[in-house]
C-alpha cells in the first residue's frame, strides 16, 4: 500500500523529530520495508552502479527537534536528515526541494505551535495547489 502511494505521487512530504541527532527508527524501518530493490533502486548486473526508480517525483523535509537550528545544521552538519536526503531519497531518485525546521520545540508556547501548524498547513497547500 505505502509503495502505491509512493509510486502515485509526484511530491512526498516527510514530516518528523530529530531524536539524537537524527530521524527516528520507526521511519528507518519504515524505509528498510519499503525502499526495496525493484521498487526504489535497482542494482546493475555487474556493476557497483544503481538505476534510481523514483527519478521525477520531488520531496520537502519538515522536522521538530529540541535543539536550536543553527547548532544543528552548522555544529552538527544536519548529520540525520543529510543521511536521509542524501543517502536515502537521492539514493532512489527523488529530489529534496526544502527542508523546514522548527526547533526549541520544548520552550515554545501554544502560540507558536499554532504557527508552525499554519506553516506546515501552508507548505501543503501551496504544493497541492502546484499540482492542481
Amino acid at each position: 500500500m505505502a509503495q502505491e502511494k509512493i509510486q502515485n505521487a509526484d511530491h512526498i512530504v516527510w514530516i518528523f523529530p530529530i531524536w539524537w541527532g537524527s530521524f527516528p527508527a520507526l521511519l528507518k524501518g519504515f524505509i528498510d520495508r519499503t525502499f526495496l530493490p525493484g521498487f526504489a533502486f535497482k542494482y546493475r548486473e555487474n556493476s557497483p552502479m544503481w538505476d534510481k526508480l523514483l527519478i521525477g517525483k520531488t520531496s520537502e523535509i519538515i522536522c521538530t527537534m529540541d535543539s536550536p537550528t543553527l547548532y544543528y545544521k552548522y555544529l552538527l552538519g544536519e548529520s540525520g536528515v543529510k543521511v536521509f536526503r542524501k543517502s536515502i531519497l537521492d539514493f532512489c531518485g527523488i529530489k529534496v526541494v526544502k527542508t523546514t525546521y522548527f526547533s526549541m520545540v520544548r520552550k515554545v508556547n501554544d502560540e507558536k505551535i499554532k504557527t508552525w501548524l499554519n506553516q506546515a498547513n501552508a507548505i501543503g497547500f501551496k504544493r497541492a495547489k502546484s499540482l492542481i
